[in-house]
């Protein structure tokens, strides 16, 4: 498994269309690589602070809600980055970060 492989899953994941999610999972377990979701995960964390989001659990079901959600609430966040992978949001219509730093 290479470095080069990885990406090239996670560069499927990125474009947030869930046929090119469900393949780089068929391609991830046929050719036994693991992806790296820490980012995503981090993603999905600083997103819980001021959004409801369901619960999941696995990899799949972390990747369809956040491919789902078109509006992100963070007003009063006390924000001061935005994460690597923000513009996962296909979807996003609204991004509310008004009152932060």
């Amino acid at each position: 498994m290479s470095f080069k492989e990885q990406q090239k899953l996670v560069n499927l994941i990125d474009t947030g269309d869930i046929k090119n999610i469900e393949l780089a999972f068929q391609l991830a377990k046929a050719n036994n690589i693991n992806i790296d979701f820490s980012s995503y995960e981090e993603l999905y964390n600083w997103l819980r602070e001021k959004n409801t989001l369901e619960e999941y659990n696995n990899p799949k079901e972390l990747l369809e809600i956040l491919i789902q959600l078109d509006e992100i609430k963070a007003r009063y966040a006390h924000r001061e980055y935005l994460p690597k992978k923000i513009g996962f949001f296909k979807n996003l219509i609204k991004l509310d970060l008004e009152f932060n730093k």
